[in-house]
């Protein structure tokens, strides 16, 4: 067992052969399977940590969702994507697309004008 370095509680991992990503779970999970590839996950995804906020930011690009950062989850590049506290999954920003093109209009035609979202 290892301890979840955003909240310091004991934590599992699963390996999820299809996706190729590690899966931490609550300590008292007891799921075992033959072969990785058989596992549910959906019940796996029942078991899944849930960390106590330790650690959480929120996400300054507009929507303001908790996010939180994985040092394991980085693509080739080494640039840390911010994942969502609600779902441990990769954190695609709604208002990302609406704050991309206000940047744009601002380097466009002068950040002292008044754009809103």
């Amino acid at each position: 067992m290892t301890i979840c370095k955003n909240c310091g509680n004991a934590i599992k991992w699963f390996r999820d052969t299809k996706n190729d990503k590690w899966i931490p779970l609550e300590p008292n999970c007891d799921l075992e399977y033959e072969k990785p590839e058989d596992a549910d996950m959906d019940e796996l995804a029942q078991w899944r940590h849930k960390c106590n906020k330790t650690g959480v930011l929120k996400c300054n690009k507009g929507c303001g969702a908790e996010i939180y950062f994985d040092p394991n989850n980085k693509p080739p590049s080494g640039k840390l994507i911010p994942m969502e506290v609600a779902t441990h999954e990769n954190h695609t920003c709604t208002a990302r697309s609406s704050y991309s093109k206000i940047k744009e209009l601002q380097d466009e035609f002068g950040e002292d004008m008044n754009y809103h979202l």
